[in-house]
């Protein structure tokens, strides 16, 4: 009888052997990794078009009326919230793809979270990209601007509550993140909507300060989440290996031959290598 295989029946994933179906489980995380990029990239071209704009109607420096003598019009007050919004982007961005390589991709097929968790974590991921594309498109208006800041930090919190019901050992790892989201959440709140820093650029400026803040903070406390590297495991253990002996001069001493029945010292000869052998004598 020939063996059935998945096209037997209707392409059935359980008959898939275990590489393949990390495969398949690689590919859906991935679908959604770059629906998640588009939108967040939407909205850094977003800002950059409200940060270096081009009139509607553009002159060639004949001082016409209504006209623009320049190609382009740059928005310098708008910078503070076009830094805020890059330098928030970059983690937020780096962290939720690390995240979803390191739940569903990366792990152990028996370690993995279910599907259902991973839609749910898109759903949040792809919300929270929304925000940052309402924030874009709001650059100029530094008040709004700040409101959505917040919201993208209390959102992320709101993931971070569903991560740690799901699965306290994910949580783990990343709960620096709720602390910093919480606390410059507050401190961006009292910069923006308190009469604490008198209205105008510096109070704009300040709030974008915190933010850069707040990334730095993120990438020092949570550097091996982002950027992985060995563990003491995979390291090898020096402290237990003997140490070469040495002679007076420093060198390494070869080691004495006690051969032969009476027990003393006879030097060695070294027996024939043939010529596949011979760069092979340390390692035997």
């Amino acid at each position: 009888m020939a063996a059935q295989t998945p096209r037997d029946t209707g392409g059935d994933v359980q008959l898939l052997s275990p590489a393949n179906r990390q495969e398949f489980r690689k590919r859906s995380v991935d679908n959604l990794q770059q629906l998640y990029t588009v939108v967040a990239g939407l909205a850094l071209t977003n800002a950059v078009g409200k940060l270096v704009a081009v009139p509607a109607a553009v002159g060639l420096g004949s001082g016409a009326p209504g006209l623009s003598p320049y190609p382009i019009e740059f928005q310098p007050a708008a910078l503070p919230m076009f830094a805020t919004l890059v330098v928030t982007l970059i983690p937020f961005y780096h962290g939720a793809n690390r995240y979803l390589d390191s739940a569903y991709v990366f792990k152990e097929e028996s370690h993995q979270s279910p599907p259902l968790a991973a839609m749910v974590d898109f759903l949040f991921f792809l919300f929270q990209a929304i925000i940052f594309h309402a924030m874009a498109l709001v650059l100029i208006q530094p008040q709004w601007f700040f409101w959505l800041y917040i919201a993208v930090l209390l959102w992320d919190c709101a993931w971070l509550g569903f991560v740690w019901f799901q699965s306290p050992v994910l949580f783990s790892p990343i709960r620096n993140w709720l602390v910093l989201n919480v606390i410059f959440a507050a401190l961006v709140f009292v910069v923006t909507d308190t009469p604490l820093l008198a209205a105008g650029t510096g109070k704009w400026v300040f709030a974008a300060a915190l933010s850069t803040l707040r990334t730095v903070l993120d990438y020092v406390l949570s550097w091996s989440v982002y950027w992985p590297g060995p563990t003491r495991a995979d390291r090898p253990n020096t402290d237990k290996m003997p140490a070469s002996p040495t002679d007076n001069s420093g060198k390494v001493a070869a080691p004495a031959d006690s051969g032969g029945p009476t027990g003393q010292n006879q030097p060695s000869t070294p027996a024939p290598v043939g010529p596949l052998e011979g760069d092979h004598r340390g390692s035997r």
